[in-house]
């Protein structure tokens, strides 16, 4: 195989740019269990030009396509999630404003059941199961309720009944109910 290995390509993700000194300073903070001044652009309307404010880091996520740090944040006095690529600057010390303890939807999981899409034939269903491993044609993952929202945008859990053809929406969230409240209860 190696000496005739087959074309191989993926899709291209555009690189997202971190500033290594902020993430040292974000990681040391988060080590150190100590709070930390980034200047953070929000997307947020109500914050439009980029602000300094005083975070608690305390752990890393992954969306798929960016790095986000868990923080508490002490603007709003609640955990959140701030992209890395958006840190722009960071500075001072002081003491953590919470505890990663505390952090009630990063340490809680969610198990989200998934199982084929109904509106696929037999046979379509059947594959389904078998490409995503499924047992009696459901399968559990596991996820922080934190990361909730991030797996529903990363399986366009969000829009697939609204923008996606049914037929090609491989899976659906068996615990869809129980699924939606976490997710509101999360925050997202």
């Amino acid at each position: 195989w190696v000496s005739a290995a087959p074309i191989v390509d993926s899709t291209p993700i555009p690189h997202r740019r971190v500033d290594v000194e902020v993430l040292r300073s974000i990681l040391d903070s988060s080590r150190r269990v100590r709070a930390l001044k980034v200047r953070y652009q929000s997307m947020n309307a109500a914050r439009p030009e980029p602000l300094w404010r005083w975070i608690s880091p305390h752990a890393f996520g992954n969306d798929g396509l960016r790095w986000h740090v868990r923080a508490y944040c002490h603007v709003e006095a609640k955990f959140k999630d701030f992209i890395l690529s958006r840190c722009l600057d960071a500075k001072d010390d002081a003491e953590p404003g919470a505890s990663s303890d505390q952090d009630t939807y990063w340490n809680e999981v969610f198990p989200v059941i998934l199982t084929p899409n109904p509106n696929l034939s037999e046979e379509q269903q059947k594959i389904i199961a078998l490409d995503y491993s499924m047992t009696s044609r459901r399968i559990t993952v596991p996820v922080r309720k934190a990361l909730l929202y991030y797996f529903r945008k990363r399986l366009r859990l969000d829009v697939a009944s609204t923008l996606d053809n049914l037929r090609e929406t491989p899976v659906i969230v068996a615990n869809h109910e129980a699924f939606e409240a976490a997710l509101a209860e999360a925050g997202a």
